[in-house]
């Protein structure tokens, strides 16, 4: 995995807030489905494909951190600059059909 993305200030205050480690992130962004959002940037979020591939991939620790995680998401800008991390109200857990 390389932690190639940079982080806002506000994002590093939110993922704080939020307990949400740099590593969940990271993975996150590398597992996760790309959403387009507004302003160019994407929101990436886990589906159960996501997990699957991470988990057969991801050290044990890192995965079970990632799975505790599954209901946040990451915003990153067009030129990969993490914007945000935060917690869906509701569940954006998504199955693969």
């Amino acid at each position: 995995m390389q932690a190639n993305n940079h982080f806002s200030d506000h994002a590093i205050r939110r993922s704080q807030q939020r307990a949400i480690p740099e590593i969940v992130i990271q993975s996150m962004i590398e597992y996760g489905q790309p959403i387009p959002v507004r302003d160019k940037a994407t929101s990436y979020t886990l589906t159960l494909d996501a997990l699957k591939e991470a988990k057969s991939e991801l050290p044990d620790r890192i995965y079970q951190c990632l799975e505790k995680k599954k209901n946040a998401y990451v915003i990153v800008s067009e030129d990969g600059i993490v914007i945000t991390t935060a917690w869906s109200k509701k569940s954006r857990f998504k199955f693969a059909a």
